[in-house]
């Protein structure tokens, strides 16, 4: 039997301690009403009333302001029910009463970190030096200070060294919701798309919605996407292929879905948006997946996912379409961009060389920070914090940049207690320390019927002819023709457009100089495959008065045995062609080993040769005057002419 009653106290409190993770046998007083207020206070805490808590405890400290668990289990209290300020003041009272205390160690990190999320970053740099003096002994939460005080070092310098960020909201009618973030603007900045929620609640509908430029630049009132996508349930972030016909978006109820949160996907033809499909695996998982982020032609999505096998908590994973437009297995970005944290928010550019995203878990100003990443030979360098005053201590977490680089468009948000009490979307232009290298614009137009002016869906592919690599493939839409083709500095392009049952055509675009870069409008009119089709090959190149074929030429070539062996009743009549400059021996000689060049590659590469003619020009068929640089340049070429079927 206990001999005096508060054992009995004392035995409680014991037995509740776990609850909380006070573990250590004896408590700093002996105040016997203390001892009681503190069991009180202590089933209050397991029964969840954590308000009630503090207020009894107050009782405790009253008694005894040395009573260090009293302390310890109010702030604690404060914490839960998000009185972040309150269970700051918990502490700092604690460490002023009781400043050697054992139990105390961990307050020095809690302060400090409390500091660096608020913002105090001196304050935040004495706790944490502190701690790191007296908890040499525990590997564990000594390394985490470390990382801390390497942030607050950070945010130091950062404050110091502020890049350019003047933000301004969009007009009212754009931000006229409660909350509304993860803007997506298309590549001709002239439709806007974000998720917008009419209250502040979790029970208010979450949807997407679509804004427009009108002539004058102007945005007007945001529209519901569609309803087929729109619906009672929860949509959440999305994004937008650059010609604004692929939409992907996170629904996290109903549809049923694999996970808490999966990933649909919408495609638009004319006006009309189709009906969402789940991606399904091995995209969705039964895990959380959201925050979307396609490339400009559709074609590789980056996202947030919470699966197993990543870095951190939730990581950002990358996956590509593959034979049959199939989703092929995510993978994990790696260390450059996953920390042991969270990572989210994954911003592909135009360009698809530059990574934005947020993360918690690098050093950073507090909260969630903005990083960049660029993709270099394939691999993602380590990620750069953007600095401040775009990161603060406070969270952020969405951003766009527009196809110019220049201007950025993100959710300011605004929290209360741990709670947003307001989001909305702003632009800003970006600092050059952390812009894009290489711009991107685009290309766009009709693709129609030569001879009926019918719109037509065709494929574009387009391809860096300096690697021969197939940069993005899109297609224009099915009932208006209409399609985009996104181009970035730094490199050169050939463009093929294909549609079963018509003569191929192909563009060049040089982009290898930063300058000339500049929305360009272009129709495009594609030959039904007929006796006397025919095309220019714009994309075989030679060095100047030689035939010998240079391998950025291999693109073009490509297209060229894939249309013959799509179509293997077709016979065509290669021939080169030149400017008037020289000797009519010379330009012939040279025409036909141009044209012979092209010729035996396609023979070496399974051509049979019987349908296959080479022939020389010479200059004997300009198509413009020779007597300007630019007219030369036209007549010097390799035309691909249909001439038996």
């Amino acid at each position: 039997m206990l001999k005096y009653p508060h054992q009995l106290i004392v035995l409680i409190i014991l037995l509740l301690l776990p609850q909380w993770g006070h573990t250590q046998s004896r408590l700093a007083t002996e105040d016997k009403k203390a001892l009681k207020y503190y069991a009180e206070a202590s089933a209050y805490y397991r029964r969840a009333q954590f308000l009630e808590a503090t207020e009894v405890l107050a009782k405790a400290i009253d008694r005894d302001e040395q009573f260090v668990e009293a302390y310890l289990m109010s702030a604690d209290a404060y914490d839960r029910i998000r009185e972040t300020t309150k269970a700051l003041i918990t502490r700092q009272r604690l460490l002023a009463a009781v400043p050697n205390h054992p139990k105390t160690i961990d307050v020095y990190y809690l302060l400090g970190e409390a500091y660096f999320e608020s913002g105090e970053y001196l304050k935040a740099r004495d706790h944490i030096e502190q701690f790191l003096k007296i908890a040499v002994d525990r590997p564990e939460e000594f390394q985490k200070a470390q990382q801390t005080l390497l942030s607050v070092e950070f945010a130091l310098s950062a404050l110091d060294h502020p890049v350019s960020f003047s933000p301004s909201p969009l007009p009212p009618q754009v931000n006229q919701f409660a909350l509304q973030y993860f803007p997506a603007v298309t590549v001709d900045e002239n439709t806007l798309i974000y998720t917008a929620r009419r209250g502040l609640e979790p029970y208010h509908d979450e949807d997407i919605y679509v804004v427009h430029k009108d002539e004058a630049g102007e945005w007007q009132l945001p529209q519901s996407i569609t309803d087929l996508i729109n619906t009672d349930n929860n949509e959440g972030a999305c994004t937008i292929s650059a010609d604004g016909r692929t939409i992907i978006f996170t629904s996290c109820q109903g549809r049923n879905g694999l996970g808490s949160c999966d990933l649909y996907t919408s495609v638009k033809r004319g006006d009309a948006w189709g009906a969402p499909v789940n991606m399904g695996a091995p995209v969705n998982t039964s895990a959380w997946e959201s925050q979307p982020s396609l490339s400009a032609d559709g074609r590789t999505l980056f996202f947030s996912s919470n699966r197993g096998g990543g870095a951190g908590q939730r990581d950002i994973w990358v996956t590509t379409k593959g034979v049959g437009d199939v989703w092929n297995e995510p993978v994990n970005l790696g260390d450059n961009i996953n920390s042991a944290g969270d990572d989210i928010s994954p911003f592909i550019h135009f360009n698809g060389q530059d990574l934005y995203f947020s993360s918690n878990g690098r050093i950073r100003m507090g909260g969630f920070d903005l990083f960049k990443s660029k993709r270099v030979d394939g691999k993602w360098s380590e990620a750069v914090n953007l600095g401040y005053p775009i990161n603060d201590h406070e969270d952020q977490v969405s951003l766009f940049i527009t196809a110019q680089g220049a201007m950025a468009y993100y959710a300011n948000e605004v929290s209360d207690k741990g709670r947003i009490v307001s989001s909305t979307i702003q632009q800003f232009e970006l600092a050059e320390s952390v812009r894009i290298e290489h711009r991107s614009n685009f290309l766009t137009g009709i693709v129609s019927d030569s001879q009926t002016g019918t719109p037509l869906e065709s494929q574009l592919k387009v391809y860096d002819v300096n690697t021969n690599a197939l940069v993005s493939e899109v297609y224009s839409d099915p009932v208006t023709g209409e399609y985009f083709v996104v181009l970035t500095e730094g490199q050169e392009y050939a463009i093929a457009i294909n549609r079963p049952g018509y003569l191929f055509q192909n563009l060049s675009y040089d982009y290898l100089e930063k300058e000339g870069l500049e929305p360009e409008r272009l129709d495009i009119q594609l030959d039904p495959i007929a006796v006397g089709a025919q095309t220019v090959l714009k994309n075989i190149f030679f060095k100047t008065n030689e035939y010998q074929l240079q391998e950025k030429s291999e693109a073009q070539l490509a297209t060229i045995i894939e249309f013959l062996k799509r179509n293997p009743r077709v016979v065509v009549e290669i021939s080169g062609h030149t400017d008037s400059t020289g000797s009519d021996q010379l330009n012939k000689a040279l025409s036909e080993n141009r044209a012979r060049s092209v010729y035996d590659y396609l023979l070496a590469h399974g051509i049979a040769a019987g349908r296959l003619v080479h022939r020389g020009y010479g200059s004997t068929h300009p198509v413009a005057d020779n007597a300007t640089e630019s007219g030369k340049a036209l007549n010097r070429r390799i035309e691909f002419k249909i001439i038996r079927l």
